[in-house]
């Protein structure tokens, strides 16, 4: 029977050349379409993935405390539900940071009591939007001995809208 089958439809095929040809042309075409629309798609959900995680970053500025305390606020923002990363930056780290980023005139604006110690939480993903970031930014702002929280609340909205546009 399947002898039979293969033998009947290489005779189709050599009987309607053009129609076969044209046939299988557009099947391979719409294969390859429906391949590369899926990769697209996979890494346009990964590049929204890691924007969103980059764009949802919290910083927790905390007041100064011993070193026992700061530990247990950093672990405590550690396994907080939708924290992917939790880095505590001291006040050293923060200087050094700050004078990185404005170089030479780093000394005209320099006052060490302007930077304090923080925890530096990315959020994961899934807890990546503005929503989410408010209650989270609430609860963090809740804890004792956080002074501030600060995250870049109008670019993150701004990066969803634009992310929801190119999906619809």
């Amino acid at each position: 029977m399947l002898p039979y089958s293969i033998k009947e439809g290489l005779s189709g095929l050599k009987r309607a050349r053009f129609s076969s040809v044209a046939s299988t042309s557009a099947m391979s075409i719409a294969l390859v379409l429906i391949g590369m629309f899926a990769i697209v798609s996979f890494q346009a959900s990964s590049v929204s993935d890691w924007l969103k995680q980059r764009v949802g970053e919290l910083e927790l500025f905390i007041e100064d405390i011993d070193p026992a305390s700061t530990q247990a606020l950093h672990a405590r923002a550690e396994i907080t539900p939708g924290v992917a990363e939790a880095t505590y930056v001291s006040k050293q780290e923060a200087e050094e940071i700050f004078r990185t980023e404005f170089g030479d005139e780093a000394e005209l604006f320099f006052d060490s009591a302007f930077l304090p110690a923080s925890i530096k939480v990315k959020i994961s993903p899934d807890y990546a939007n503005a929503d989410s970031l408010e209650v989270l930014a609430a609860e963090f702002a809740s804890w004792i001995r956080v002074d501030d929280v600060i995250y870049n609340q109008s670019l993150l909205r701004y990066v969803q809208d634009t992310l929801s546009l190119i999906t619809i």
